[in-house]
C-alpha cells in the first residue's frame, strides 16, 4: 500500500523518508510517494511520480516526473549553475533546464549574473556607438560619444538604469503572480527577472542588432522562468510577462511624448 511523506524544506530531515535524488527540487505543495518493501522499510518507488496537492482554488502545472529533465551535469561542463559564466551560458543554451536547476538559488545569487550581463551590454553597446561617433561629419548627434570618459559615464549609467528596470520587472512579476494565486516570496520573482537579463550579455556583443534582440530574448526568459520557478501554466506565465512588458512600453511612449531624449538618471 502506498503512503505519503512531505518533501520538506532544504534543511528538513525526515527519518521516515528516503530520497536518493536530492537535486530534484519541487514546490512545497508537492509530496513524494513511497511504498513499503518486504522488510517493512518505506522506500521510494522506482517509477514514482510527484504527488500534486495544490492549495484550493489555485490552478498550477503538475510537477515533472523524476526523469523529465537532466541532472546538473547533463548540461555540459560550461553550463554550471554555481558559476556566473556557466549560468549565463545555460540560460542561453537551455533556459528551461537551467531554471529548473536554479530553483534552489536565492535572489541574491542572481545579482552577479545580472550585473555581468548588463555590464557587457552597456560597455559593448557604447563601444560600437563610439566607433560610429568617431565620424562626426556623418553622425553629428553622436559626436558627444567620441570621448572615452563620456563612453564610460554612459556605460555606468546604463548599468544603473538596467538594474532599476530589472527590479521593477521583478516587482511587477510578483504582483501578477500573487494575483494569479501564487503566494511565493517576492525574492522568487526578483530572481526570475535578474536571471532573465542573461541575453543582454550576448546582445552587447552583437553590433547594433543586439539592442533590439536582447529585450525580446529577455522576455522569453521571463516567460520560461515563471513557468519553471512557479510551476505556472503557459497562459499564466504569458500574463505574468506581458504585464511588465506593457508597462515599459507605456513608459517609453510617455517619455517620448515628453521629449525625454536626453534623459539621465544622474541629472
Amino acid at each position: 500500500m502506498d503512503s505519503y511523506s512531505n518533501f520538506g524544506t532544504p534543511g528538513h530531515v525526515n527519518p521516515h523518508s528516503y530520497d536518493p535524488f536530492p537535486e530534484e527540487r519541487v514546490a512545497p505543495q508537492y509530496t513524494r510517494r513511497f511504498e513499503r518493501n518486504d522488510s517493512g522499510r518505506r522506500e521510494r518507488q522506482t517509477d514514482s511520480e510527484f504527488v500534486y496537492s495544490p492549495p484550493s482554488g489555485r490552478r498550477q502545472r503538475a510537477a515533472p516526473k523524476r526523469n523529465d529533465y537532466s541532472s546538473r551535469s547533463s548540461g555540459g561542463g560550461y553550463s554550471d549553475p554555481d558559476s556566473v559564466l556557466g549560468t549565463i551560458i545555460g540560460l542561453i543554451r537551455s533556459p528551461e533546464e537551467m531554471f529548473r536547476q536554479l530553483r534552489s538559488k536565492e535572489a541574491g545569487d542572481a545579482i552577479p549574473v545580472l550585473l555581468v550581463s548588463i555590464a557587457i551590454f552597456a560597455f559593448g553597446s557604447t563601444f560600437f556607438m563610439g566607433m560610429i561617433a568617431a565620424d562626426a561629419s556623418a553622425y553629428p548627434y553622436l559626436s558627444g560619444l567620441a570621448e572615452m570618459w563620456t563612453l564610460i559615464f554612459v556605460s555606468v549609467e546604463m548599468i544603473f538604469f538596467g538594474a532599476i528596470c530589472v527590479a521593477l520587472t521583478g516587482v511587477l512579476l510578483h504582483f501578477v503572480s500573487y494575483y494569479e494565486g501564487f503566494e511565493e516570496d517576492i525574492g522568487q520573482a526578483l530572481k526570475v527577472a535578474a536571471y532573465s537579463a542573461a541575453p543582454y550579455a550576448v546582445g552587447g556583443l552583437i553590433p547594433f542588432l543586439g539592442i533590439i534582440i536582447a529585450p525580446f530574448w529577455s522576455i522569453y526568459l521571463q516567460y520560461t522562468g515563471m513557468r519553471e520557478t512557479y510551476y505556472m501554466e503557459s497562459d499564466q506565465a504569458s500574463v505574468a510577462f506581458l504585464v511588465p512588458a506593457a508597462v515599459f512600453v507605456v513608459l517609453s511612449i510617455i517619455m517620448t511624448m515628453l521629449g525625454a531624449d536626453n534623459f539621465s538618471i544622474f541629472g
